[in-house]
């Protein structure tokens, strides 16, 4: 096969052709398909705000606290030991000779695909983040500070 221009201008026009039917295909799908499986991966979970529970949750009453830079959660201004990290709750431990590379950090909970947190007792946070939701670097609980 010789490299002439109608050869060239046959192969540039099945490239376009390829091109389109992808883009056609993608713009077919974004709305209907890939939403299916917005859950799956390292996509940060989300609550639709757009719904009662979701717009009655985001307000600055039912902030409860924050995740800062490095995902540990702040609490009453003070950073804790818990840390969020692929959809985990996890408990920052000591390692041995207090080597952080030598550590085991111990699961105090999970987030579900919601945002949802679900900690487990074995944490002095539990009662304030059980049932909370992680909107972001936010964590907001409905009814607010648990001392109410």
């Amino acid at each position: 096969m010789e490299l002439t221009i109608n050869n060239l201008i046959k192969m540039a026009i099945a490239v376009l052709v390829i091109v389109l039917v992808i883009t056609g295909i993608f713009i077919g799908m974004k709305n209907y398909v890939i939403p299916y499986f917005s859950g799956i991966g390292f996509e940060e979970p989300k609550v639709d705000i757009n719904t009662q529970f979701g717009g009655e949750l985001i307000q600055d009453k039912n902030l409860i606290g924050r995740v800062d830079n490095d995902g540990f959660f702040i609490y009453e201004q003070k950073e804790t030991d818990l840390y969020f990290k692929e959809g985990k709750i996890l408990i920052k431990e000591k390692g041995m000779f207090d080597w952080d590379w030598a550590n085991w950090d111990s699961e105090a909970g999970t987030i579900e695909q919601d945002g949802k947190l679900e900690v487990k007792e074995i944490t002095e946070y539990y009662e304030v983040l059980n049932g909370a939701y992680k909107y972001g670097n936010e964590i907001y609980k409905i009814g607010g500070n648990i001392d109410e």
